[in-house]
């Protein structure tokens, strides 16, 4: 899986130092695509399509290769400080980076839903990394040769705002992929050692992203507040959910039933907007045995993750303890007595 949109900005139709920048075909695309923001992943690519829709090579290898989908978008996990555009031709190429990059983005989030081996997701992921790594970094070399190193603040150059906004927004569509299945990739890399071993820059050149997953934002009165929820990103069906978190409390004791019912776990795991901290998810099992269960459970997820569980301040051990990231990952045993009856239950209630 890969951009041949993001690639072209740097190696072909699309490169800003090779196109008429004064072209009014940039125009007439914005107004194709006008303001009014995405809602799903098929309305997404056909904004995509009209901005690159005189390219027949990108045209047709966006037909033949992009998703369907009428679900709602998510939204990239991390996000940065942006340089904002003052013309057309920095408005279109804003415009095509933003919505390619949150694309592929869904794209990932789709076709991840549907793999079920481990192995798959490791590979699949690793390769997509693999690829936004190197184009980001052969964007970085591009923008030293060209003396580019500081942010684009002064909007006389187009080809400086244009490299410098695909570096970032590449930037943050790494981390984001990082972040779906961080817990069992292979190699995670920190945003410091993106700089200084990827990119070969110093500490001082960090650009700062921020995570985004976690906030949902309120208006209220004159001043916008914002409020921390948790989606784990359910992407199956309730029934079968409820029958598993049955089947691992009779099983191998997930739940403390004098505290908490397959209701309640159900309720935490598939709530859109999960206040931090507004339930109490106790534990009967050891967390050695929860974690074997989290290695199964969040496969049919999209955000299930160790920090999300921590962030959520609803999972209680079975000593009453609030669970941290750092306790589920210490906990995992390679060859736990309850993994073989773990995945017995998954393979046969999915």
């Amino acid at each position: 899986m890969e951009s041949k949109i993001l690639h072209s900005i740097m190696h072909g139709e699309l490169m800003p130092w090779t196109i008429d920048l004064k072209s009014k075909t940039f125009a007439e695309k914005i107004k194709e695509v006008g303001n009014k923001e995405p809602e799903s992943l098929d309305v997404l690519t056909r904004h995509v399509k009209a901005l690159v829709i005189d390219l027949p090579d990108l045209s047709a290898w966006l037909n033949k290769n992009s998703l369907a989908s009428s679900e709602k978008l998510i939204d990239l996990y991390f996000s940065s400080e942006l340089p904002a555009y003052h013309i057309t031709i920095t408005k279109y190429y804003t415009l095509l980076i933003s919505k390619e990059v949150l694309r592929v983005f869904n794209e990932y989030l789709l076709r991840a839903s549907k793999w079920t081996n481990r192995i798959d997701i490791i590979f699949q992921t690793t390769s997509l990394l693999r690829n936004l790594k190197t184009l980001t970094k052969q964007v970085n070399s591009e923008l030293a040769a060209r003396n580019y190193n500081e942010f684009p603040k002064d909007q006389s150059d187009p080809i400086h705002f244009t490299l410098y906004l695909l570096k970032l927004e590449l930037i943050n569509l790494y981390f984001s992929i990082q972040e779906v299945h961080m817990d069992i990739l292979e190699e995670v890399v920190t945003l410091e050692d993106f700089y200084l071993l990827e990119l070969n820059e110093s500490t001082s050149a960090i650009y700062k992203i921020y995570s985004t997953k976690d906030k949902v934002f309120i208006e209220g009165d004159n001043s916008p507040k914002t409020e921390h929820k948790i989606n784990f990103g359910f992407k199956g069906k309730p029934e079968s959910l409820k029958a598993i978190i049955t089947q691992l409390t009779n099983k191998v004791y997930l739940l403390n039933e004098a505290k908490t019912s397959t209701e309640d776990m159900l309720s935490v795991l598939t709530s859109k907007n999960l206040i931090p901290g507004s339930a109490e998810i106790y534990l009967d099992c050891e967390t050695a045995v929860f974690r074997d269960i989290y290695d199964q459970l969040k496969l049919l997820f999209t955000n299930l993750t160790l920090t999300a569980i921590e962030k959520s301040k609803v999972f209680y051990s079975k000593n009453g303890t609030l669970l941290t990231a750092q306790n589920l990952s210490s906990s995992k045993i390679v060859n736990s007595k309850s993994k073989e009856e773990i995945n017995k239950i998954f393979n046969h209630l999915q």
